[in-house]
């Protein structure tokens, strides 16, 4: 009987372990998304290198499969801006947006964090760069940053930042 026991103890600690290694989204973790939303975008310029904000909203529907969402970006300043993103979560939670999940976790002020990365380009000369997005996630607030890492360079940049309130 001890022997069992300690086999169960180990096995779900090795899935434990995995679980940590390997980070998965579900649609249920998405779901505090569904709603209005009206905040603020604050990005950095690519020529002036100097922050800007301006009133971003964000419409989150489900779409007509339980892992894509519909995120529809509202600029009301600036509408020419405005745009529909679907957003697919692969079926094994290993990916968001055409990102790879890197991590996702519960914060002490009970928001989910999740980050997800991708390699690609950014910047005027469009230079090869690792891009990092961060979603930080609750029924009251969400916020969306994305930073970006040079190739060649130790530190990130953060190129933006959505941050967002739920309209009640």
């Amino acid at each position: 009987m001890k022997s069992l026991t300690f086999l169960i103890v180990g096995l779900l600690s090795c899935l434990d372990v995995i679980a940590q290694i390997e980070p998965r989204v579900s649609p249920k973790d998405l779901t505090k998304l569904i709603g209005d939303w009206k905040g603020t975008l604050t990005y950095l310029g690519y020529s002036t290198n100097k922050p800007f904000s301006m009133e971003a909203n964000l419409k989150v529907l489900k779409g007509d499969r339980s892992n894509t969402f519909l995120f529809y970006n509202i600029y009301p300043y600036e509408p020419q801006a405005n745009s529909i993103d679907t957003l697919l979560l692969s079926k094994e939670g290993k990916r968001f947006a055409d990102e790879d999940v890197t991590s996702k976790k519960k914060l002490r002020d009970g928001r989910l964090e999740v980050m997800t990365q991708i390699e690609g380009r950014d910047g005027n000369e469009n230079n090869k760069a690792t891009i990092r997005h961060i979603y930080l996630i609750s029924s009251a607030d969400f916020s969306k940053s994305k930073w970006v890492r040079f190739d060649g360079a130790q530190n990130w940049i953060k190129r933006n930042e959505y941050l967002f309130q739920k309209v009640k």
